[in-house]
């Protein structure tokens, strides 16, 4: 637990969210001109679903549930981490 103490998780975690918060909105205002700029800006999609997306499922209510991860990419914290479960990767259920 003292490991955890020494990582100052809640400023990286609001770092590396206001990060992921301003990707997203480039993408969303992006207006991609031509086909292979349409391309571009879904593949950049994609790819940031695949990697905070874990799983995503509709219940018989038709509710969604979304479980997202994220991986921590700071190489400093990741070598104190290791050692946890997933290899530093965190998941979380909504």
């Amino acid at each position: 637990m003292e490991i955890y103490a020494r990582l100052d998780w809640e400023e990286k975690v609001n770092d590396y969210v206001t990060d992921l918060q301003t990707g997203i909105e480039e993408l969303n205002n992006a207006i991609p001109k031509v086909p292979e700029e349409q391309h571009h800006v879904f593949l950049l999609k994609k790819q940031l679903v695949d990697e905070l997306v874990a799983e995503a499922m509709i219940d018989g209510k038709r509710d969604i549930l979304v479980e997202f991860r994220a991986k921590i990419m700071d190489s400093e914290v990741s070598k104190q981490i290791l050692d946890f479960p997933n290899g530093g990767e965190i998941v979380v259920r909504l």
